[in-house]
């Protein structure tokens, strides 16, 4: 099922909606379990002139970010999707900010810098 959005110029899948809206409900709950699928998923979606996305990663991002999702797996997810070739900066951006709400660290773009963090995580 679809519904269609901004004017009826946009159609938005009813299931990601859903899911978008129960991702919000942990965000703002501040407690999440977020499906590390959700983030491992590549970004499919071609630019859209409202630059409105609905799709998961968005929703799932800010859930791991304002719940503090810190485990092993979500972290290694994160660090993974940097290196996604397909994402758009801003997307990466996301990802980057999420890193620094769940990590407390502030490494900006340094992908290194990220990994050998991740690295001491683990191995600390």
């Amino acid at each position: 099922m679809t519904v269609r959005a901004f004017g009826g110029n946009m159609e938005l899948r009813a299931r990601d909606i859903a899911r978008a809206v129960l991702l919000s409900g942990m965000e703002r709950a501040g407690h999440a379990n977020v499906p590390i699928s959700y983030l491992k998923d590549p970004w499919t979606s071609p630019p859209n002139s409202y630059e409105k996305y609905f799709e998961i990663e968005l929703s799932a991002l800010r859930a791991v970010a304002a719940s503090g999702q810190d485990d092993r797996e979500t972290i290694e997810a994160l660090l993974a999707r940097l290196d996604f070739a397909n994402d758009p900066p801003w997307l990466r951006s996301q990802v980057i900010g999420t890193l620094t709400a769940v990590s407390g660290e502030h490494f900006g773009y340094d992908v290194a810098a990220w990994k050998k963090w991740a690295k001491s995580k683990v191995d600390g």
